[in-house]
């Protein structure tokens, strides 16, 4: 509900152009070495997290609360052709909440997770983890289209919100048994907002990018899952305390 802050002035129905154009050229990918360090960087902490679960408190939340405060202004910040210097301030807003939730969950310890702890049955996640990791995608003129090409394996999804978001979370359902309920519940829930807000631009405001659609769908699921099944183990584990 805040509306973007631009150097020049625009129509208010505006709005979704500037923050597509935004989104389109934010001044993180300038940084080409620090896009290419932190896919991998995500890489290298979510096998981490799988080797050893009892990381995913101080490793897996603290990553991720790092990662969203570069991300909260790195890719909600661009000088852009026509509306100059731009800033999405309420997605900054919500993400640096987010980011907040993460880093007290890590230095609290909040979240301890066990190697016993895996649902096995959940292990569907890895996949819509790994598309967004991927995020494999061509632009041709103004629209993005399927294409898996060798920048995939440099691109920007390790400092793109709905990227690394979806990694995360797929982490947090593995182990959701001993992952601390209302962080995940925050996560999942800012995760959902921005995924069915992408979802609806990418399919019917711009149907002609739709496989940017489909590269949002990790972050819409995976969101929507881990809040549910937030809510869930906050109710299971209120039925225990009152019975002990």
């Amino acid at each position: 509900m805040i509306p973007p802050v631009v150097a020049h002035s625009f129509d208010p129905r505006e709005t979704s152009a500037v923050i597509r154009a935004v989104l389109e050229q934010p001044v993180i990918d300038a940084l080409t070495p620090l896009v290419v360090l932190a896919k991998y960087a995500l890489l290298a902490v979510a096998l981490a997290c799988l080797l050893r679960p009892a990381l995913l408190g101080r490793l897996g939340w603290g990553y991720y609360a790092v990662v969203l405060v570069v991300i909260a202004f790195g890719q909600n910040m661009a000088v852009t052709d026509r509306y100059g210097f731009a800033w999405l301030v309420g997605n900054t807003l919500i993400q640096l909440v987010v980011a907040a939730f993460a880093a007290a969950d890590a230095w609290g310890r909040r979240t301890r997770a066990s190697p016993e702890q895996l649902r096995r049955g959940r292990l569907w996640v890895l996949a819509p983890a790994a598309l967004a990791w991927l995020f494999p995608y061509v632009v041709v003129g103004e629209d993005v289209h399927a294409g898996l090409k060798l920048a995939a394996l440099v691109n920007e999804a390790g400092l793109t919100y709905c990227m690394v978001t979806p990694v995360v979370l797929a982490l947090m359902i593995l182990y959701a048994d001993g992952v601390h309920a209302p962080t995940l519940s925050v996560a999942a829930w800012a995760g959902l907002l921005f995924g069915v807000t992408n979802v609806a631009t990418w399919f019917v405001l711009a149907p002609a990018s739709w496989w940017m659609g489909v590269l949002h769908l990790p972050l819409l699921v995976l969101s929507g899952y881990a809040l549910w099944l937030s809510r869930r183990t906050s109710i299971d584990r209120s039925q225990d305390s009152n019975r002990t």
